[in-house]
């Protein structure tokens, strides 16, 4: 190729290298300037350090409320920040709608059953299933943020018992290993003779007074 068809070349490449990250500045900051007031935020922890539980007793939408912190109104979202639901809630199928949780409708609370997530088939349920009227005991539990009464399967249960025992013998494991690995070198160290060097060439060994070297 002739010079100055490289030189075109090198110009053209020279010129899209630069553009790439150029294009960085095209893009506007409402795509990433996000201004958060975290005061409401602030207010509510000392609230919560201070004993007050805030017992959900209504469900909003907060989407486009900068700042908003629903809990300190005793509200949840109606919109989980949760990609397993899609990046966009794509997923998300919401059988909810604002307003208060004890809002009675078709036999349902206004309230999802958290238990319909992760175990839908030993509760009785379906994904994304509203907390029945007749199961208002569990209703009251989970706004009030206690521990409701919803069943496991017995693998799960299985799963819970063993995890602190397979927990404990992988201490246990460890403390033993690293035990004998300790006693052993501490053994060593007390019990093993002292080892002396050997000559070194040219040297022939001689008493601790004085030293021959062969020429």
């Amino acid at each position: 190729a002739s010079p100055v068809k490289r030189g075109t070349a090198f110009s053209v490449l020279m010129a899209i290298s630069i553009a790439a990250p150029a294009a960085y500045f095209a893009i506007t900051p409402d795509w990433f300037a996000y201004t958060y007031d975290v005061g409401p935020s602030l207010k509510v922890f000392r609230e919560i350090r201070r004993g007050e539980t805030f017992p959900i007793r209504s469900l909003c939408d907060s989407s486009g409320l900068t700042g908003s912190n629903p809990l300190a109104t005793g509200s949840s979202d109606l919109f989980p920040y949760e990609p397993l639901f899609g990046y966009d809630l794509e997923d998300f199928v919401n059988e909810t709608h604002p307003g208060p949780v004890e809002h009675r409708e078709d036999g349902y609370f206004n309230m999802s059953n958290a238990s319909a997530l992760v175990f839908p088939e030993s509760n009785g349920s379906r994904l994304f299933e509203r907390i029945k009227v007749s199961d208002s005991l569990n209703m009251r539990l989970f706004v009030n943020h206690h521990q409701p009464e919803w069943k496991r399967p017995a693998s799960q249960r299985g799963l819970d018992f063993l995890m602190p025992v397979a927990a404990g013998l992988s201490l246990i494991v460890l403390a033993g290993f690293f035990g004998r690995k300790g006693w052993g070198r501490l053994r060593n160290g007390r019990g093993a003779p002292p080892q002396r060097l050997p000559p070194a060439v040219g040297y022939a060994a001689a008493p601790a007074s004085e030293s021959v070297v062969h020429q």
